[in-house]
């Protein structure tokens, strides 16, 4: 995948959505460092794009860069601000990371899918509101159409929570 994507910047350089998924798979591969200078390099060429600045965040989250993170999401937010763009499928997970707490709740789709419940019950186990997050983690495990991993991520919270270390 990564010669695909190098091929496709060598081609049309700084072209953005092949920057944006290289960065996302060198994230997800734990080389932020490469994902970075992706991005940076796109940015540079294309900086009106506001989906790099979503690799950005992402990238420098998750290297502990969250100075950087939050600036990228906030360039992100005003570059998108005209578009109106529907994020209802997504979380910001940048403001968690920076312990901005009610925006990330903020942040989060009221829809009923196991990521933003996950989310949720994380934010209300994190305020030491154990039955309220035992609730919502266990409505997050009996769904299984979509999210499956984190239905299953809140079903190991939820036993363990409910004291199942088996089951956890």
């Amino acid at each position: 995948a990564l010669a695909a994507f190098d091929r496709a910047l060598d081609l049309i350089p700084g072209y953005p959505r092949a920057a944006l998924l290289k960065g996302m798979l060198l994230t997800d591969l734990g080389n932020q460092r490469s994902a970075l200078r992706t991005l940076v390099a796109a940015r540079t060429m294309r900086p009106e794009v506001p989906d790099l600045y979503g690799g950005l965040a992402y990238a420098g989250r998750t290297s502990g860069l969250l100075e950087g993170a939050s600036a990228a999401v906030a360039t992100r937010a005003r570059l998108s601000a005209p578009f109106r763009l529907n994020m209802a499928w997504f979380a910001e997970n940048t403001y968690l990371y920076s312990g901005r707490w009610e925006e990330f709740r903020e942040s989060l789709s009221p829809r009923q899918d196991p990521v933003f419940i996950f989310y949720r019950a994380y934010l209300e186990l994190a305020a030491d509101m154990r039955p309220e997050a035992l609730a919502l983690f266990q409505q997050g495990a009996d769904i299984h159409s979509t999210s499956v991993p984190f239905g299953e991520l809140c079903a190991v919270y939820a036993a363990a929570l409910s004291g199942d270390a088996d089951g956890a």
